[in-house]
């Protein structure tokens, strides 16, 4: 807890971690320590920010907490690891008079090792030309069963107004995937903050229109790419009230597709029920694939490939799904209409996306 402290004022608090620790802060309450101007999206007369730097100067991008008695439950958690850019520091001013101005916090030095609290940046190398751009590759992940991604600061809150970028590439020729699984995501999730606040999946030959979007709160998701390269990218806008949304965490593997088929597939997700990873030759027209019952599915291709799916009947109308099943043949150049029978697709849209395309059944 710091003094009781009469504004104006400035005060700063130097982190020195050794090379295997991070510094773990925890917030809880502000006292007459500037206020947040919603009309301009800061804080104004004053603040609180946590930032690595080698000065001890305020900084303009960085998030600032403030307010006139604030209390945090539960606390803003902020991770910080010592690193090219200086040592984490704590800063602490008001410009105006004020009678007491102070804040509780606590922090400790944290293992980057630790399960829960360290770093969860595994077998990636970071990238001299970004603050915050990795590769990851089939040699850098070999001997692990799976390497890690993470927004910066997991699993504190993320910074704002960052954009990061991960490359994962496979080796050698084809024959190679790349499987991503999310395994927490939370970011904001309501219309606006979609628009900042993201996770996009490009294919590292198309860097120009996003293979996936996601926002907002998950458990766990998976993807599979094609190799030979994939980007994932993490976007963060204003991070504002609540202080509650800590990014995502992430594994990474590379798998090999089917010795079978030559695979056309970008992805194959479904966002309820069991997963199930499709395989697609374009060149095989009566090729078919049993699908089970899902909420709903998103399936993507290149084109021209054609896709015969058998889709049973929902098990909650009758007559039962092993009764009645319909098979029907898709094509990125068809448009996709409702089958004769309700309820088996209770509606189907068509997305075109360059050189690939997407058929949403829900």
């Amino acid at each position: 807890s710091s003094p009781g402290m009469k504004g104006p004022i400035f005060c700063w608090f130097r982190f020195l971690p050794s090379p295997e620790q991070r510094v773990e802060l925890h917030i809880y309450r502000i006292l007459r320590v500037g206020r947040y101007d919603s009309s301009r999206e800061r804080c104004v007369g004053g603040g609180i920010q946590f930032v690595s730097s080698p000065s001890s100067i305020f900084q303009t991008g960085p998030l600032t907490l403030c307010g006139d008695n604030e209390r945090y439950s539960p606390p803003v958690v902020i991770f910080l690891d010592g690193d090219t850019q200086g040592s984490p520091v704590l800063l602490v001013g008001v410009d105006q008079a004020t009678p007491r101005s102070q804040f509780l916090a606590h922090f400790s030095f944290t293992a980057i090792s630790d399960q829960k609290t360290g770093q969860r940046m595994s077998g990636g190398t970071r990238l001299t030309d970004s603050a915050c751009s990795y590769s990851y590759t089939e040699a850098s992940c070999a001997g692990v069963p799976h390497c890690e991604i993470s927004s910066p600061g997991y699993p504190g809150i993320f910074p704002q107004n960052m954009l990061c970028r991960y490359h994962v590439k496979t080796q050698g020729g084809g024959g190679k995937g790349v499987r991503i699984r999310i395994n927490k995501l939370s970011i904001p999730k309501d219309k606006k903050s979609c628009k900042t606040d993201f996770l996009k999946f490009y294919s590292g030959s198309d860097e120009t229109s996003a293979l996936e979007t996601i926002c907002g709160n998950t458990k766990q998701r998976d993807f599979t790419f094609l190799g030979p390269s994939v980007i994932l990218e993490f976007s963060s806008g204003l991070v504002q009230a609540p202080f509650v949304h800590n990014g995502f965490l992430a594994q990474v593997q590379f798998v090999n597709s089917s010795a079978n088929t030559k695979e056309e597939v970008f992805h194959d997700h479904q966002k309820k029920g069991q997963e199930k990873h499709l395989m697609i030759n374009p060149n095989q027209k009566d090729n078919q694939h049993s699908v089970i019952q899902h909420d709903e599915a998103v399936l993507t291709y290149k084109r021209p490939a054609r896709v015969i799916e058998q889709v049973p009947r929902p098990n909650h109308l009758s007559p039962p799904a092993n009764m009645l099943r319909e098979s029907k043949i898709f094509s990125c150049r068809d448009e996709v209409s409702s089958p004769a029978r309700a309820g088996l697709i209770t509606s189907s849209q068509l997305l075109h996306s360059n050189h690939t395309c997407s058929i949403v059944f829900r």
